[in-house]
């Protein structure tokens, strides 16, 4: 989980020396820790309230002690580990807090946190609060068969969910011989974790190696495996998903497959194909989303997984042996699932080519922000509102500081996406969706945009996730233009990929953005030539 070095211990320690007034300072094995610093980082948490940091005593120990009341609608029992997950991202582990208490705060008469009152309040440490640290569910029945494997491999009785396992001993050959093990208690319980053993060496071995690490990530699969199945059984449309389309009978024994991108349809793809088709001596098909309504009820956290296992079905029944896959934006994180379902039946996969695939950074729950993320997508411009018209440079910005925790947009501009995003807010849908379409004098149906919205945001939402490792190479195109249509930071795609692909991420820059690199006429044949070429 962390991996401090010499940085110091955790606040939990007791080696805490208090420095300057209110004890707004501390000590920590030779670091001085500002408690408002933390308290600061946790009020910068999206749906967080009021937040309280104190440094309290229990027996002859002093603990620091968070204190969190989150928005209303966010009260709920997990609300602290929501916290506890998000400082980790934010502050070095040795200042992460001893305990993370979710209530409501009280408040002085001049409507400031009443301090000396949480300072008499005692230190509960329930099941439900101690030890906030441990992000492991303590209901999950992985957890202690798979401690009780590490504490006979490293004849150890003192692991905790949080201590780097490396420090007890446990090196490369320890560790493949607990994956081992693992994968042996898991085949021998039943469960539907079947993941291969390289795949589950490779994430032990380059994570920080952590109980709360290693069964996570186990109970993530397993989770997915189960509401992959309940939602596969609850189907009772038997409308394919997908509709295959041949766009040429080639010659040779190998089957070229486009997959659709985020809005399902295949159309604005097909100069892109038939520029395949004069090169290509292959089969070459795509696949467009037919049964929107079943795509739209898949759990979007797994959206694409489940939408791979349909698609790599009909793949499968046309017989060919030799299959390379291409996907644009969500697209090719469909491509990569299914080339994953591919080599697990033994079949060639001889290319993965990602076309700016993006993967999702954070959730966005704004109905106006995701409606203005999807314009672009169907070449509506931002109305003009109060004399401001917004660009996608500013938007994304605005989003990364909002929900993503990045800074960088100016605060001047940062007022005016707001003030913008408000005005739209105050409009009526109906009469919002109309603003959008006249703004460039569209003759599109208000029914036409809702539905390819509702589209639009399945597929959005779906980009969030964390795929399974792929054991084989793949090619990622990335746009150069990277302030249009969707802005990204292209290193955090080319590591995203990386991270999650076991053979070799070949990274290949292709002119325009995020549309144009494959739809403008310029552009096509230079794509073309780059997927095509051995």
């Amino acid at each position: 989980m962390y991996d401090t070095g010499d940085k110091g211990k955790y606040l939990e320690d007791g080696n805490i020396e208090f420095l300057g007034r209110r004890d707004t300072q501390v000590k920590l094995n030779g670091f001085r820790v500002e408690l408002g610093e933390i308290e600061a980082n946790i009020e910068k948490i999206k749906s967080v309230k009021y937040a309280a940091v104190l440094c309290r005593e229990k027996g002859r120990e002093k603990r620091v002690i968070a204190y969190v009341e989150p928005q209303p609608s966010e009260f709920t029992e997990d609300f602290s580990l929501y916290v506890l997950n998000e400082l980790k991202r934010m502050l070095p582990a040795y200042m992460i807090p001893y305990n993370i208490r979710v209530m409501k705060l009280p408040l002085t008469s001049n409507g400031k946190i009443d301090r000396k009152y949480l300072k008499n309040i005692e230190i509960v440490e329930d099941k439900k609060e101690a030890d906030t640290k441990n992000t492991i569910n303590s209901d999950s029945s992985t957890y202690f068969p798979i401690k009780e494997i590490w504490c006979k491999l490293l004849q150890r009785s003192d692991i905790r969910p949080d201590s780097d396992l490396r420090s007890f001993g446990a090196d490369s050959l320890i560790m493949a011989q607990a994956v081992g093990k693992i994968r042996n208690f898991l085949k021998e319980s039943g469960s539907q974790c079947d993941v291969p053993f390289d795949i589950l060496l490779k994430q032990t071995i380059n994570s920080p190696p952590t109980l709360s690490e290693i069964v996570s990530y186990i109970d993530q699969i397993i989770l997915k495996k189960e509401v992959n199945s309940r939602y596969e059984d609850a189907e009772v449309n038997e409308e394919e998903l997908g509709k295959l389309k041949i766009h040429k009978k080639g010659k040779e024994d190998k089957l070229v497959v486009i997959f659709h991108a985020g809005l399902g349809s295949i159309d604005e793809f097909l100069p892109f194909i038939q520029g395949l088709c004069n090169e290509e001596k292959g089969t070459i098909v795509s696949i467009a989303l037919n049964n929107v309504k079943q795509y739209l009820d898949f759990y979007a956290g797994h959206l694409y997984e489940s939408v791979a296992d349909k698609y790599t079905k009909i793949i499968l029944d046309l017989g060919y042996d030799k299959i390379q896959l291409i996907g644009h934006c969500v697209g090719g994180m469909i491509a990569f699932e299914v080339a994953k379902n591919m080599m697990d039946k033994g079949v060639d996969v001889i290319d993965v080519s990602l076309i700016d695939s993006i993967p999702g950074k954070y959730s966005i729950e704004d109905e106006v922000v995701m409606e203005l993320m999807f314009l672009p997508m169907v070449n509506i411009t931002y109305p003009v509102l109060a004399e401001y018209q917004l660009n996608e440079r500013e938007l994304y910005e605005y989003m990364d500081e909002k929900f993503g925790k990045y800074t960088g947009i100016e605060q001047k501009s940062k007022n005016k996406v707001e003030e913008y995003i408000n005005g739209l807010r105050e409009i009526e849908k109906e009469e919002r969706i109309r603003l959008y379409i006249n703004s460039v004098s569209k003759n599109m149906p208000i029914q036409m945009f809702v539905y390819l919205f509702d589209i639009f945001k399945q597929s959005t939402n779906g980009a969030i996730y964390k795929p399974i490792p792929y054991l084989g190479d793949i090619r990622l195109f990335i746009a150069e233009d990277t302030e249009k249509i969707v802005f990204h930071r292209s290193e955090e795609v080319i590591n995203f990929w990386r991270e999650n692909c076991i053979g070799d991420v070949t990274v290949i820059m292709i002119p325009g953005n995020h549309l144009t690199c494959f739809t403008d006429v310029n552009n096509i044949q230079k794509l073309v030539n780059k997927i095509t070429e051995k």
